[in-house]
């Protein structure tokens, strides 16, 4: 006996990794057309994930009996879905899956980003795919699931044509249930804080000469050439993931404008590479020695996530604290 392909490779499961991995690229790469990706997002969100769970759930052919025969409603039991009602199951599994799949991750290290939820959302779409597989290799081949060859407008036929079984009634019931489940947890992601606004507090502090304390009147206000200048440079990371930091010291030399000061020399004093947990609060004793006397200089410590540019400059940094001549700092730290 001649056996159908798609009952032995699940060409629909893996159609629907195939989905998985061409999303996931175009949104961790940023590429694709619009009239590309928005079409495939809303498959991969709303369809998706519910057919692979469906897979797991419903390995048998629901139009099929035992023996290949059309299902009477008499023979037909949960495990024997039709073709349609699988796909409206898979939307409402989908839905109700989508949104506590991002209810979770608000409250994870990883935080909640369009990345992270994309990779979450292909894992476990793909991980129900292979599991659906294997459920359907254990199915008899005459009773696995393949996608029908009949047109889908004729199953959408008759199953609006005919007046709606028990099961049907049930599976209505099933997807509401999923439909307020869902609601439910964006409704309490909405009013119940989460990681909120994703920031880094970024800081200097004075240290004592003497007793090495941290005193906010201990600020070097004045240096000279060759002479160390101390502080205690501090950071918290309120990102919601490890970060990478590069911190980069400069003596930058300032010019009057008819504006104010700018800018008019750079000299790299130090640099330090980070990596601050998410949550997790860092700092160390950092000691420069300048190149130049105070008057008309500032120590300028400028934050980076990741490697700096070539010439890093406060414009291009993420956070900066500028330690002046006076003992005054100016921080744009958070």
């Amino acid at each position: 006996m001649e056996h159908d392909p798609g009952a032995i490779v699940p060409i629909d499961l893996v159609s629907v990794v195939a989905l998985c991995g061409v999303v996931t690229s175009l949104i961790i790469q940023h590429t694709g057309p619009a009239v590309i990706r928005i079409p495939l997002g809303f498959i991969f969100v709303l369809f998706a994930p519910g057919y692979a769970l469906a897979a797991v759930l419903f390995p048998y052919n629901g139009n099929r009996s035992k023996h290949g025969a059309v299902l009477t409603e008499q023979e037909g039991t949960w495990g024997l879905i039709t073709f349609v009602e699988r796909l409206v199951v898979s939307v409402g599994l989908s839905v109700a899956i989508v949104p506590l799949a991002g209810l979770v991750l608000g409250y994870s290290p990883w935080g909640y980003n369009p990345t992270v939820l994309t990779v979450t959302i292909a894992s476990l779409t793909i991980i129900a795919a292979i599991a659906g597989t294997i459920r359907r290799w254990t199915v008899p081949s005459d009773q696995r699931f393949i996608v029908p060859t009949v047109s889908i407008p004729t199953h959408f036929a008759a199953f609006i044509g005919k007046p709606a079984t028990s099961r049907e009634e049930t599976l209505v019931v099933v997807i509401i249930l999923g439909l307020v489940v869902s609601t439910a947890g964006i409704g309490f992601a909405a009013t119940v804080p989460g990681n909120g606004e994703r920031f880094t507090e970024f800081h200097i502090q004075a240290q004592d000469a003497d007793s090495g304390a941290i005193e906010p009147d201990a600020y070097p206000n004045a240096w000279a050439v060759a002479e160390p200048v101390d502080v205690v440079v501090g950071l918290t990371n309120q990102e919601g993931e490890t970060v990478e930091y590069t911190i980069v010291v400069q003596q930058q030399q300032l010019g009057q404008t008819t504006d104010g000061y700018e800018v008019t020399d750079r000299t790299e004093l130090d640099r330090l590479d980070v990596t601050v947990g998410a949550g997790e609060t860092w700092s160390e004793q950092l000691e420069v020695i300048p190149t130049e006397s105070s008057d008309n200089a500032r120590i300028a410590y400028l934050l980076y996530v990741g490697e700096p540019p070539d010439e890093p400059t406060a414009e291009t940094a993420y956070r900066t604290v500028h330690l002046s001549a006076g003992g005054d700092t100016d921080e744009t730290g958070t």
